[in-house]
């Protein structure tokens, strides 16, 4: 028995030895270590930012490490807290031997190299790389110098980033290049994706848009078509009748063409297809200049001071930065004159040392001064980066333009359907041309050539050519004086048609009528641009300023808006008769304030830095707004241009004919009218007895504005009489006579190549779209 104890005693002595072993195994040493590394490097980074916050410690180790190793006195933190954190999560096996050293190697690389960029710092060791880093600073410069030596340590650094990744270099630089390739490929996939997507959802939208029209309207166009032709039996209307407003499918290639090599029948062939260009075709914006804060500061103490000594007593209280300039917003002690401050303009830009100060007193909707100084820094606003503004796309009127960014560095674009007109002045190369190129530009980004025709007329010949050929044009960029008046006098009478339009049908504007008629049949609106205005009023004036009088007082409510550009804003150029009529301004920097009064009707402009720089008064506005206009450049809109041309060549309705007296025929035209429905109009409307354009637009499958001008074709030969209320045209010929008319070859007062077979949706004459007495023949 005691034997058997004595076994059982020493199993028992054993086995409690084993449960004491296991349990000291548990004991989270490891754990306890990694969290103590992660606290020491928290506090050791604590003591380097703030000294004085962690006590002693702080005022002991930070001096050391700095002095030591300079600025990697901040690297170590991160290095132990990484550490400690592999003592928690991460097996210790992960930091090898070759980690180890080749992080020494970076770390010294990086403290020689600050060393050696600094100077070799002796006295200010932690602006550099401490002891450690100017030793080794000195080392390398001895090498070889000072550019060896940076060739040298970057070395090190290289060796040491190969040891820690253990692999061949080559296999890195593959590595390197494979994340790069696919990164690559998911940025495009990307930006694929993205435009997909914004495709969709513009067919979306014109799909919804075209859905949207009321089965009312559409049963009144089919009435309309349906009661013109009393040969065609009376049949149940069909759904193809009512989808006169609907894109129709492109004409096979073989289909004749036109001399200009057009489609002579491209009125059917979708125009609503055309697709708008995308801004990727400019280019992409830059990144802003550094504001420096010092700058600033010293610019607040500059004005101050000056101010102060002129016995003004004021405060800067708030700094906005534009692109061009910084505004200073002033508040004044009770009792100061604001024109005071005013007056001391030229005192704050010899102070500021500045190329030249504005003072805007006040500032509309604050209690404020602004002074307005240039920066040394000036940044480029591109007109990509207005075009892909918020205040751009939330904007539903096809007229609105990219102007600038102001002073808060804020986008500003403006509406040409609410200014109507607007007038452009300044000084040679203050940013003029650019500024109406950036006007057409993004005009060209939200309408297509059935929403908007452009009538460009550019006496200097080199501005405005680079449009010359896109298919929003209403005729070619006219670049003679004596063209420029004629296609004013084919404007002025373009408005009173669509005045005559807009009577019969009792609406009061283009957008009344628009919403009255189906897509196909909706009136484009109408910009023309003088880029030069000077030129038209010295060899011209008389009609020109006539032209120009009558659009501006009348043609707003028919669509047509005119810009007007000078580079001489003086009182023989811009008139008061057509300023009376021009309420919105642009001005750009001018030579003095003469010229800035006479088109802002105030002074600033003349202080403008140029480049862009502009005030622009609106309509609406009762000061102007000061902003660095967009720049666009010539590759771009080449680019652009490019993109329009490649879809569609231009159909022009306005041709620049000869002036009275020149011994052009009744319109300026001097070939005879050609087209190949013409003849067999002639014959269709004499054996009916009567005729009218929508007639002909029916019974030979062609556009509305070909059949018009077939019909003003038969008017202008003696063939057909005049419009007569709601009545359709008579004839004038008998049948019998039919043979001679036709033989005769009726010489005709058209230019053949205002002949267009393009898909122009809109049609100048009244009883095409009559809607009223359409309804009434219904009833």
């Amino acid at each position: 028995m005691p034997e058997v104890r004595k076994t059982r005693t020493s199993t028992t002595r054993r086995s409690t030895k084993k449960t004491s072993a296991k349990n000291t195994q548990f004991i989270p040493v490891v754990d306890i270590t990694g969290v103590l590394l992660i606290v020491f490097g928290l506090v050791t980074l604590i003591s380097l930012c703030a000294e004085n916050s962690t006590g002693a410690l702080g005022r002991y180790l930070a001096p050391v490490m700095r002095n030591s190793v300079g600025i990697g006195a901040y690297i170590i933190p991160f290095l132990i807290g990484l550490i400690g954190a592999f003592f928690i999560v991460g097996p210790l096996k992960i930091i090898t031997r070759n980690i180890v050293i080749g992080s020494v190697m970076v770390f010294l690389s990086i403290i020689g190299g600050t060393s050696l960029a600094r100077g070799i710092p002796w006295e200010n060791l932690s602006s550099g790389g401490g002891y450690a880093g100017n030793i080794l600073a000195v080392l390398a410069r001895k090498a070889g110098g000072e550019v060896v030596g940076h060739i040298l340590l970057g070395a090190l650094a290289v060796v040491g980033l190969i040891t820690i990744v253990d692999q061949p270099l080559a296999n890195l630089i593959d590595l390197i290049r494979g994340y790069w390739i696919e990164a690559s490929d998911n940025a495009s996939e990307r930006s694929m994706r993205r435009r997909e997507a914004r495709e969709l959802k513009e067919a979306a939208a014109k799909n919804k848009a075209k859905d949207a029209a009321s089965d009312s309207q559409k049963r009144s166009m089919a009435r309309m078509f349906g009661q013109i032709s009393d040969e065609e039996p009376e049949k149940p209307p069909k759904p193809a009748a009512v989808k006169i407003n609907m894109p129709l499918s492109p004409k096979p290639q073989g289909i004749p063409k036109n001399g200009n090599g057009q489609n002579a029948d491209s009125e059917e062939s979708g125009y609503a297809e055309f697709r708008l260009p995308p801004t990727s075709l400019l280019a992409e914006p830059p990144p802003p200049p550094p504001r420096v804060e010092s700058e600033l500061k010293n610019n607040i103490e500059i004005i101050e001071r000056t101010l102060e000594e002129f016995k003004v007593q004021a405060n800067v209280v708030e700094i906005a930065c534009g692109p061009t300039v910084a505004r200073y917003e002033i508040q004044l002690a009770p009792g100061i004159k604001v024109n005071k401050i005013v007056g001391l303009a030229d005192n704050l830009a010899m102070q500021l040392a500045a190329i030249d100060v504005r003072v805007e007193a006040p500032i509309p909707g604050k209690a404020a001064i602004g002074v307005e100084v240039p920066n040394k820094n000036r940044g480029i606003v591109v007109l990509r980066e207005i075009v892909e503004s918020k205040p751009f796309n939330e904007t539903n009127s096809l007229l609105t333009f990219a102007l600038g960014k102001d002073v808060a560095g804020q986008s500003i674009v403006a509406d040409l359907a609410k200014m109507p007109h607007m007038l452009v002045g300044g000084a040679t190369n203050a940013g003029k041309s650019v500024g109406l190129n950036s006007l057409i530009a993004s005009l060209l980004f939200r309408a297509t050539p059935d929403q908007l025709k452009l009538v460009l007329i550019d006496p200097k010949r080199v501005e405005l050519s680079l449009f010359d050929g896109i298919p929003h044009l209403a005729c070619p960029v006219v670049k003679d004086v004596k063209q420029a008046a004629s296609v004013f006098r084919a404007v002025v009478q373009e408005m009173e048609k669509r005045y005559e339009i807009f009577s019969r049908n009792s609406v009061r504007n283009i957008d009344g009528y628009n919403e009255r008629v189906t897509e196909s049949e909706r009136m484009p609106y109408m910009v023309v641009v003088v880029d030069e205005l000077c030129d038209l009023m010295m060899q011209a004036a008389a009609e020109v300023e006539a032209s120009v009088q009558r659009l501006t007082q009348l043609a707003r409510a028919t669509g047509i808006h005119c810009v007007l550009a000078t580079q001489r804003p003086s009182v023989d150029v811009i008139t008061g008769v057509i300023k009376a009529n021009i309420s919105s301004r642009m001005a750009f920097a001018c030579s003095s304030y003469h010229d800035s009064k006479t088109i802002l009707d105030q002074k600033g402009a003349e202080r403008l830095v140029g480049r862009g720089d502009m005030l622009f008064l609106p309509i609406d506005a009762a000061k102007p707004t000061r902003i660095q206009g967009c720049y666009v450049s010539e590759r771009e809109i080449e680019a652009l241009c490019d993109y329009l041309k490649e879809q569609r060549k231009p159909v022009f309705t306005i041709q620049p004919g000869a002036a009275p007296g020149d011994g052009g025929g009744g319109g300026g035209f001097d070939d005879a009218f050609t087209d190949e429905f013409y003849e067999p109009s002639v014959r269709f409307v004499v054996t009916n007895g009567y005729c009218s354009t929508s007639m002909l637009q029916r019974k030979y499958k062609i556009g509305y504005t070909r059949a018009a001008r077939i019909v003003d074709a038969m008017e202008e030969a003696g063939i057909v009489g005049p419009l007569d209320g709601a009545k359709p045209r008579q004839v004038l010929i008998a049948a019998q006579d039919l043979e001679s008319v036709l033989g005769g070859k009726l010489g005709l007062p058209f230019d053949d190549s205002y002949n267009d077979d393009g898909d122009e949706e809109y049609v100048p004459h009244a009883e095409v779209v009559d809607l009223n007495e359409e309804e009434g023949q219904d009833e």
